[in-house]
């Protein structure tokens, strides 16, 4: 591409300077000409050289952001994915700790395929894991405040969301209302059009095919 780009640069440099391609035995060569154009030539070969040596390098940086910007935004959009998929089993749960199970299984589909979750009353602290992965969704989901800077509302909604699980799942012990309370404010939140339309949002910019 650079060769394509010198020579149609130097073809249109000789044509502006008067250059024809002529057969005329019974002129003489000017190696005066010669030389000048030579050094004129030298100096544009170094400068396309230049271009392209910043060009390049650019060129391949602002690929590496567009992907780890994509793959930071991807992992917001999953753990909302995550976050539908609680709400649509949340609704069998009668309790908090059955809550915070179906918030693992949710979440942490790993645990179902290493029989983990059968476990939970043989002494594991699932309370625990629970709270600690409450605590890692909200440090990926705050992250829309940078990732998504011209949609602010976006950010809102994530911290309305956050802070609905932190209560739910990551607080200390409640008793049924409490839990009952929490529970309903998290599945408004679920069903409501702002969810729909973070969702949709960032199905557009990810460019992702919705199966909502």
């Amino acid at each position: 591409m650079v060769v394509v780009v010198f020579e149609v640069a130097l073809g249109g440099f000789l044509y502006y300077n008067d250059f024809r391609i002529t057969y005329a035995p019974n002129l003489e060569n000017s190696w005066d000409a010669i030389s000048a154009f030579a050094a004129w030539a030298g100096v544009l070969a170094s400068l396309i050289a230049i271009w392209s040596a910043i060009q390049v390098p650019k060129r391949i940086a602002e690929g590496q952001n567009r992907i780890a910007l994509f793959e930071k935004k991807y992992q917001i959009y999953r753990e909302i994915r995550h976050c539908y998929t609680f709400c649509y089993i949340l609704k069998l749960a009668e309790d908090v700790t059955e809550a915070r199970k179906m918030f693992l299984i949710s979440f942490e589909k790993e645990m179902i395929i290493n029989n983990e979750v059968g476990t939970m009353d043989e002494g594991v602290d699932w309370d625990f894991k629970a709270m600690i992965r409450v605590q890692k969704l909200s440090e990926v989901l705050r992250q829309s405040q940078f990732l998504f800077a011209d949609n602010q509302w976006i950010f809102k909604y994530t911290e309305e969301l956050v802070t609905a699980l932190t209560i739910m799942i990551g607080s200390t012990p409640m008793n049924d209302e409490e839990f009952k309370q929490a529970k309903n404010r998290f599945l408004d939140i679920m069903n409501g059009e702002t969810s729909k339309k973070v969702f949709d949002q960032m199905t557009q910019e990810l460019q992702l095919k919705s199966t909502m």
